[in-house]
Formats: C-alpha cells, structure tokens, sequence
C-alpha cells in the first residue's frame, strides 16, 4: 500500500503551466528536467521532512559510500546521514581503497557498475589484502539483478548484496547486520570473477 508515501515527479514532457495545475496532486517536489543535483537535493530534504525517519534502533556507524554517480551518491549520503551515520564518500574503487586504508571505516557500501573497477573487483581487493580484509562490504545495484549476480558478489567476499528495488529499511537493517557478522572470505580466484562478470 502506497498511500501517504511522498512522490518526487521528474520529467521533461511537462511544460511549466502544467506543473502549477499538477501542483494541486500530491506530489512532494516536481522536477523538470534538466534539473541540477542540488535541486535533488532539496526535494529529497522536502520528503525526509514529512517522514519521521527516527531510526530509534539505528547504531551511528562510519561509511564509506562509493559511487560514481554524484547525484545518485549525494541523495543516498544526505538519508544515510539524516538516519545518523557519518558518511565520507569516493567516486571509483581505487579512492575507496585509499580512503580505507587510511579511515577505516566501519564499512563499504559501493555501488556495482564503476568505471575502471567495479563494485565486484573493489570487494575482492578489499578481501584480500590482511589489514583491511575483515572489513564488511556491501553491494548495492541497479544493473546486476539476477541470483547469479548475488551469488558472484558473494563469491568475491561481500558481506551483503542490495538490489536498489529494495527500501531504505532494508538497507539499514543490511548495514547493522552486516558490521556485527564476520566479514566472509572469497571464494572465488581473480582469474575465476574475472571470467564470470565480464
């Protein structure tokens, strides 16, 4: 059931007489497109608004988020933070790493499909170097749906795998979970995930 859940509408085919008629729906913000990232941004801060997002079970962690999509990756930090955690962000695996190596954050949350490396090869790269190898690491797509995908994600050593169908609760549930479980080992060789996410 989703009524009372707020609705950000974004389009390009609407003039703007018609976004003042269609005003009159409930509607959280409309967007025309092209719309800037901070104009995102102040339309998701109109729909935590009118949520109570009082996460009471919510422990404060340390993330690091990676994407390299910034407006997808400030739109999900600004709800990671409102729900209280601290978030640092990096926009491809090898800043990740670095970022790791010399934060250490409580986990990785990491986007999938990245230029240069992936979400897969920046979990097995994490996994296999021993001072950072215990580190919990979850996948987040939207691309890589299917149960091989998860089972290849889990084959590189993630601690979870979230498809971005899934809700906000969800990811927060997956977040505590994931940093008070052991952090898995890979199963798969570089050689064996370079030939099944090709």
């Amino acid at each position: 059931n989703g009524s009372g859940v707020p609705v950000v509408a974004c389009t390009g085919f609407v003039s703007r007489t018609d976004e003042a008629r269609y005003s009159g729906v409930d509607f959280v913000g409309f967007l025309i497109k092209p719309f800037e990232v901070s104009q995102l941004l102040q339309a998701v801060r109109k729909y935590l608004s009118h949520q109570d997002i009082k996460h009471q079970s919510v422990t404060p962690r340390r993330i690091l988020l990676v994407d390299d999509d910034p407006m997808r990756q400030k739109a999900l930090r600004l709800m990671l933070e409102r729900a209280g955690h601290a978030v640092r962000c990096a926009e491809s695996g090898p800043d990740a790493i670095e970022m790791v190596r010399a934060e250490r954050p409580d986990m990785v949350l990491t986007d999938v499909l990245m230029p240069h490396m992936d979400g897969f090869t920046l979990c097995r790269e994490l996994r296999i170097d021993p001072l950072i190898d215990n580190l919990p690491v979850v996948l987040i797509s939207g691309n890589y749906l299917t149960q091989e995908d998860e089972r290849l994600a889990l084959r590189c050593g993630a601690t979870a795998y979230l498809t971005r169908d899934d809700s906000f609760e969800q990811l927060l549930t997956l977040i505590e979970r994931a940093i008070t479980h052991p952090a898995p080992a890979p199963l798969a060789s570089p050689g064996e995930m370079q030939g099944e996410h090709v």
